[in-house]
């Protein structure tokens, strides 16, 4: 299968689309081959012997898996079982060919229950087959109406395998449009990131943007003009006395309150300069304290000695 091209290839190059065509439609098969009739019925020739070959093996391994399913599983009776492990083994060539003479007991007690033991398997590829069915049929539940459809498995089993060859195709016809189709996608997402630029550009760059910036400088223009137009009616204008007069009245009372701050912040400074000079004033504040109450009892006895005098 050729891979998918994008369909604006096809409209830039009309050869190159009748090419693409011609390989597809007469020059390649679906898979891809080259298409050779004379070469093609060889092919076909080998394939029906290798097919006959594959069916034959297949058949082979069936059976022999069979035969040891049925060895394992079976109701047989146990020296039946035995011998059919040792024919199983005899034909998967687990034994060597000197050993064959050795078994000949083995074969022809093998060969004279051959009814018993075609019985088993013959059950067992029933019942495989009846699942077989079941698989194939889902929506069918009677046991009777799956036996009536064993006989049309092997078509419906190649049904299947049709239909399933024939899905394939369709995906990948679906997976080719689903490609196409995610081109286009790409194609219109290039298509809208590349406006989506033009308007950024526009924005930021363009007559929108250099608008703005002009409109901002007029303006800046126009704030200017104002400030010196107001500044020069302020220096114009003659001054008011009144309001002259009430202007320096206030200055020279702020003046003054800040040089009575500035006395009184000196004085606070020189109080706490004469206290740190003194040393030891906690030693002071107590013998003052002791005289204090000395002083008390001293006057308590005073007090007391003249009320004796007195009497």
């Amino acid at each position: 299968m050729l891979p998918p091209v994008d369909p604006d290839l096809f409209i830039e190059n009309p050869n190159f689309k009748v090419l693409y065509q011609d390989l597809i439609r007469d020059k390649l098969n679906t898979d891809g081959s080259t298409k050779n009739s004379k070469l093609q019925k060889a092919q076909e020739e080998n394939k029906k012997y290798l097919h006959a070959n594959q069916s034959r093996i297949t058949t082979n391994i069936i059976l022999q898996d069979v035969l040891q399913t049925t060895a394992r599983t079976s109701e047989l009776p146990a020296e039946l079982r035995e011998v059919i492990d040792i024919v199983c083994s005899l034909l998967q060539e687990h034994i060597s060919p000197e050993d064959i003479d050795l078994l000949e007991g083995d074969i022809e007690y093998f060969i004279k229950h051959i009814d018993s033991v075609g019985k088993a398997v013959s059950n067992y590829l029933a019942a495989t087959a009846l699942l077989l069915t079941r698989i194939a049929h889902p929506e069918e539940v009677s046991t009777e109406k799956l036996k009536s459809l064993l006989s049309a498995l092997p078509e419906t089993v190649v049904d299947l395998r049709k239909q399933a060859e024939s899905l394939t195709s369709e995906i990948g016809t679906s997976r080719i449009g689903l490609t196409d189709l995610a081109t286009e996608v790409l194609s219109a997402h290039r298509e809208l990131l590349e406006a989506g630029i033009r308007i950024i550009e526009q924005e930021t760059h363009g007559s929108v943007a250099r608008g703005t910036k002009a409109k901002a400088e007029h303006l800046s223009s126009v704030a200017e003009g104002m400030v010196c137009k107001l500044s020069i009616l302020a220096r114009s204008q003659p001054a008011d006395p009144e309001l002259d007069a009430a202007m320096k009245a206030y200055h020279l009372h702020i003046r003054k309150l800040v040089a009575d701050l500035q006395e009184r912040e000196q004085l606070a400074e020189d109080a706490l300069r004469q206290y740190g000079k003194v040393k030891g004033i906690k030693d002071v504040v107590a013998k003052y304290e002791r005289l204090q109450r000395e002083m008390a009892t001293v006057k308590g006895d005073i007090e007391r000695l003249e009320s004796n005098s007195s009497r």
